[in-house]
C-alpha cells in the first residue's frame, strides 16, 4: 500500500544518508580494486576498462550522434548532387546514343538496300518471304513486292535445288545450317548462283517463327571454279589420251604422273615409274649430265624447248624423242612441279637415215641405174623381200611393165602383169595402199601374190607433173609388216623422184623419136636443105650436095664466101 511504501522509504533514507553520500555515487578506486581482484583470479581480462561502468552524475554532452547525422546529411546531399549530375549525363548519353542509333539505322538501311551483289531476306515457317531488302532489284531484277512469294518460285531445275529445300526445312525446324549454294533465276531469265547464310528466328517461348538470311551473288566465282574444273578435266583428258607422251616431275625430279602414250613408248607400267624413277633413269647415260644442265634452264627460264633425247625402252632398245618442258612455281617462288611432253621421233630419224642413204646411193645415177638403186635400197630400208617399180602401159592403162625388180636379195627380170583384181589397181588410181597382213585373202584372184608368197603389201603411185598416174612403186613381203619405218610422206618423196625420172625417160624417148622423124624428113626431102651456124655450113642433105655438085667435106665448115661450088644446077641458078 502507499503507506507501506512511504514507511520503507523513510527507513532506507536513514540508512543511506543521501545528504551525505549522493545517490548514484560510485567509488572508482573501489571498483578498480574489485576489477584487479577479478583479473588475479582469472575472471576478467587484464585489459578491462571501467569507462561507461562508473556512474557520472554530471556527464559531458555527447555530440557524436549529431556529427553522424550531419555527416549523413552531407553525404546525402553530395549523393543527390552527383545523382543529378549523373542523371544529366545519362540523359545526354541516351540522347547521343539515340542519335547514333538513328544514324546507324540509316546507315544500315542504306547498306542493306544498296548491297552489292547481295540481299537480305526473311521468310515465315511456310517458306514465304515477308521481307527482302531493296538490293534484290539490282541483283535479280525483282521489286521487293514481286519477290514476296514462296522461296521455291525462284529455284531452277538444277539438282542443287533439292539440297536447298532440305536446308530450308531444317532451318525452319531450328537446326542451324552451314552456308550453302543455290541457283536462282533472274527476272530476265539469266541464271545466278548465290551463297546463302541463314539463321532461325525464335519467339519468347523458344519456337521458330521465321528464318532470316543473306544471299550473296557468287556467279562469277562459281563459273570461274567450273571453268577451272573444266580446264583441269580437259587437261586431264588431253594428258591421258594424247597421242604423244606426257609426264610430271616433282621438285626432286621424281616422276609423279605419266600418261599411257609415254608408258607404251618406253614399255613400263605406271607402277614401275610413278614415284620411283626420274627422267635421268630413263635416258641414255651419256645424256644425263646434259639433262642436269637443262634442268637448271627450267629452274631459271621456266621452260625448255625441242630438246633431243634417247630413252631406253624396258626391252633395251632406244627411242629417240623431243622433250618440251615447263615449270610451275608457288607464290613463294618454290617449284611445284615440271610438266613435260615427249614426241617419239624414232621413225622420223630412221626415215631421215633411210632417206640419206637412198639419196646418197641414187644421187649420181639416172635412168635404169637410178631405178635399180632405188628398189634395192628401199627393200633394205623397209625390210621387204620384194620391191618393184613399174610403168603403166598405154593406151588402155590396164597393164603395167616393171622397170626394176628387187627380189630375194638380187635383181630379177622385168615382166608385165594385168592390174585387174590386184592391190596395184587401187594404187594406180592414185591411192596409197598398205596391207600389213593377209593381202592374199583380200585379193584372192591375184595369182602373182600367191606365186611370190606375199603376206603384206605397200604401194604408192608415181605421179607426173600434170597429176596423172604413170606408174607405181610397190614393196611386198612374205611376213606381216606391223609398222612401217616411215610414213607415207617419206615414201612419197621417193615415188616423186621415181616419177620425175620416168618423165625424164619419156621426154628423152620423145626427143629421140622427134629427132629420128626430123632426120628422116631432112635426108629424104626433095628440096635442098642446109643448116648454118656462125655463117658456116654445119649440115646439109643429099639434095644440096647434088645441086652444088660437091661432097659434104667440101661444104661443111665453110662460109658462103669460102665455098665455091664446082657446079650450079640450072634449077638453082634459075631460083
Amino acid at each position: 500500500s502507499r503507506s507501506y511504501m512511504l514507511n520503507e522509504w523513510k527507513i532506507i533514507d536513514e540508512l543511506m544518508l543521501p545528504k551525505l553520500v549522493e545517490i548514484g555515487h560510485m567509488n572508482p578506486g573501489r571498483w578498480k580494486h574489485i576489477g584487479d581482484t577479478f583479473v588475479q583470479v582469472g575472471m576478467l581480462d587484464p585489459d578491462y576498462s571501467l569507462e561507461g561502468f562508473i556512474y557520472d552524475p554530471k556527464p559531458e554532452p555527447d555530440y557524436r550522434w549529431f556529427y553522424v547525422a550531419l555527416g549523413l546529411l552531407i553525404v546525402l546531399a553530395v549523393v543527390g548532387a552527383l545523382a543529378r549530375i549523373w542523371n544529366k549525363r545519362l540523359q545526354w548519353a541516351v540522347m547521343q546514343r539515340t542519335r547514333e542509333l538513328r544514324e546507324s539505322n540509316k546507315k544500315h538501311a542504306r547498306i542493306v538496300n544498296n548491297l552489292m551483289g547481295s540481299f537480305l531476306y526473311r521468310h515465315d515457317t511456310e517458306g514465304i518471304f515477308n521481307y527482302v531488302s531493296s538490293s534484290v532489284t539490282k541483283v535479280l531484277g525483282y521489286s521487293t513486292q514481286e519477290f514476296l512469294s514462296h522461296f521455291s518460285t525462284y529455284l531452277t531445275d538444277h539438282p542443287v535445288s533439292d539440297k536447298v529445300r532440305e536446308h530450308t526445312e531444317l532451318s525452319i525446324q531450328g537446326v542451324l545450317q552451314p552456308p550453302y549454294e543455290v541457283q536462282i533465276s533472274h527476272k530476265n531469265g539469266d541464271i545466278h548462283w548465290f551463297e546463302v547464310t541463314e539463321v532461325p528466328v525464335y519467339d519468347e517461348g523458344g519456337n521458330v517463327i521465321a528464318v532470316e538470311g543473306i544471299a550473296h551473288d557468287v556467279t562469277e566465282r562459281i563459273l570461274g571454279e567450273q571453268a577451272i574444273v573444266e580446264s583441269e578435266q580437259r587437261f586431264r583428258d588431253f594428258f591421258e589420251n594424247a597421242p604423244i607422251g606426257f609426264h610430271i616431275f616433282g621438285p626432286d625430279q621424281i616422276i609423279t604422273d605419266i600418261n599411257d602414250a609415254e608408258l607404251e613408248m618406253i614399255g613400263y607400267t605406271r607402277n614401275e615409274i610413278v614415284g620411283k624413277k626420274t627422267w635421268s633413269d630413263l635416258i641414255v647415260p651419256a645424256q644425263r649430265e646434259q639433262f642436269q644442265d637443262h634442268w637448271h634452264e627450267i629452274m631459271v627460264d621456266g621452260s625448255v624447248r625441242n630438246l633431243e633425247y634417247s630413252l631406253i625402252h624396258k626391252k633395251g632398245h632406244l627411242i629417240d624423242v623431243i622433250l618440251n618442258a615447263s615449270s610451275r612455281f608457288d607464290e613463294n617462288g618454290q617449284l611445284v612441279n615440271t610438266r613435260g611432253s615427249v614426241l617419239d621421233i624414232t621413225k622420223r630419224k630412221r626415215a631421215e637415215e633411210i632417206m640419206q642413204s637412198i639419196v646418197k646411193a641414187t644421187a649420181k645415177v639416172t635412168g635404169e641405174d637410178f631405178l635399180k638403186s632405188l628398189v634395192r635400197h628401199l627393200a633394205s630400208a623397209i625390210g621387204c623381200r620384194h620391191v618393184l617399180l613399174a610403168e603403166i602401159i598405154r593406151p588402155d592403162a590396164d597393164r603395167v611393165r616393171t622397170l626394176a625388180v628387187w627380189s630375194g636379195g638380187d635383181f630379177a627380170e622385168n615382166f608385165e602383169y594385168d592390174l585387174a583384181n590386184t592391190p596395184c589397181q587401187n594404187v594406180v588410181g592414185q591411192k596409197f595402199c598398205f596391207h600389213p597382213r593377209n593381202v592374199q585373202a583380200e585379193f584372192p584372184k591375184d595369182l602373182l601374190l600367191k606365186e611370190m608368197e606375199v603376206e603384206s603389201y605397200v604401194g604408192i603411185p608415181l605421179i607426173d607433173s600434170s597429176g596423172n598416174s604413170i606408174g607405181l612403186l610397190v614393196a611386198l613381203h612374205d611376213h606381216p609388216i606391223e609398222k612401217l619405218p616411215f610414213d607415207e610422206p617419206v615414201l612419197r618423196i621417193f615415188a616423186d623422184r621415181a616419177g620425175a625420172e620416168l618423165e625424164r625417160k619419156y621426154a628423152e624417148e620423145a626427143l629421140r623419136e622427134s629427132e629420128i622423124r626430123h632426120r628422116t624428113l631432112f635426108v629424104t626431102a626433095k628440096d635442098a636443105i642446109f643448116v648454118m651456124k656462125d655463117d658456116k655450113f654445119i649440115d646439109c642433105n643429099s639434095r644440096t650436095l647434088e645441086l652444088f655438085g660437091c661432097t659434104s667435106g667440101q661444104i661443111i665448115g665453110k662460109t658462103p664466101i669460102e665455098f665455091s661450088p664446082p657446079k650450079l644446077s640450072s634449077s638453082l641458078i634459075h631460083a
